[in-house]
C-alpha cells in the first residue's frame, strides 16, 4: 500500500504525514477470513471513506486504497 511517511501509531491507526497534494490521513486496515477492509479520514475536514472487499487480493487492495486516499485528498481540498 503506497503511504506517506508514518508519523505516529496509536491503537493500531496509522497517521500519514502531509506530502505533495496529500493531506494528513488517519487510516486503519484489516483482513479476516476472506475479507479485507479499509477506513480512513482527514481530521478537521469532515471527510472519510470505508470499504470492504470479499476476497484476499493484495494487488487489488493496494490499488483501491490508493484510489481511496486520492479521493480523500480531492474532497479535503474543497
Amino acid at each position: 500500500m503506497p503511504r506517506g511517511e508514518q508519523l505516529r501509531l496509536g491503537l493500531g491507526w496509522v497517521i500519514e504525514a502531509l506530502r505533495d497534494t496529500m493531506p494528513l490521513i488517519v487510516q486503519k486496515s484489516g483482513a479476516f477470513e476472506g475479507f479485507m477492509s479499509y477506513v480512513a479520514f482527514v481530521p478537521g475536514k469532515g471527510v472519510g471513506i470505508f470499504f470492504v472487499m470479499n476476497r484476499l487480493d493484495l494487488v487489488t487492495y493496494s490499488g483501491t486504497t490508493a484510489i481511496a486516499n486520492g479521493t480523500l485528498a480531492a474532497l479535503a481540498a474543497r
